[in-house]
């Protein structure tokens, strides 16, 4: 073989171990998604750019509002559908949702919560097939939820946070 063609296999071996090595584990997505959510959780909160029959939120750019009504917003956000859900009646330091949300733990991978003067925050990532996990993020009356995969656990827990966080009683 001349050096040219086992130059080249050599740089295509080095490139397919090092994009193998950097992919992050499942448990490393994990975290990282917990991290993230934990960040947006004491982030500065976004200024409201829409609103529903009882309450008003941030809608992130590029999204977009499939369906709403006074209680639930259908987002998209690329090829993501997100859910909002709101209850006025429950204040942003109950912890009423996230214990519903957790009755059934079998399915649950990872659970966090976070608390701040007064609110109330947690974040839940479930496996509901090989591959496949249903993330929830919430503050006291208000939670999102939506289907992602290992590569997205990220970006979609950020998301959320970042939308469950802007909500307002009207």
């Amino acid at each position: 073989m001349s050096k040219s063609i086992i130059f080249k296999f050599s740089v295509i071996f080095l490139l397919m171990l090092t994009a193998g090595c950097s992919s992050a584990t499942l448990e490393e997505s994990q975290e990282e998604a917990v991290e993230a959510v934990k960040e947006t959780f004491e982030s500065p909160i976004e200024e409201a750019s829409e609103e529903t029959e009882n309450f008003h939120f941030n809608l992130p750019s590029g999204s977009t509002i499939k369906e709403k009504n006074a209680n639930n917003v259908i987002i998209e956000n690329g090829n993501h559908t997100y859910i909002l859900f709101y209850n006025q009646n429950v204040s942003s330091d109950s912890e009423q949702l996230y214990e519903l949300s957790v009755q059934d733990e079998a399915s649950i991978v990872k659970q966090e919560t976070f608390r701040d003067d007064d609110r109330f925050g947690y974040f839940l990532i479930r496996e509901v097939e090989e591959e496949q996990f249903e993330l929830t993020a919430g503050i006291g009356g208000t939670k999102m939820t939506t289907q992602s995969v290992k590569d997205d656990l990220v970006n979609d827990s950020e998301f959320m946070m970042e939308v469950v966080s802007s909500v307002k009683n009207k």
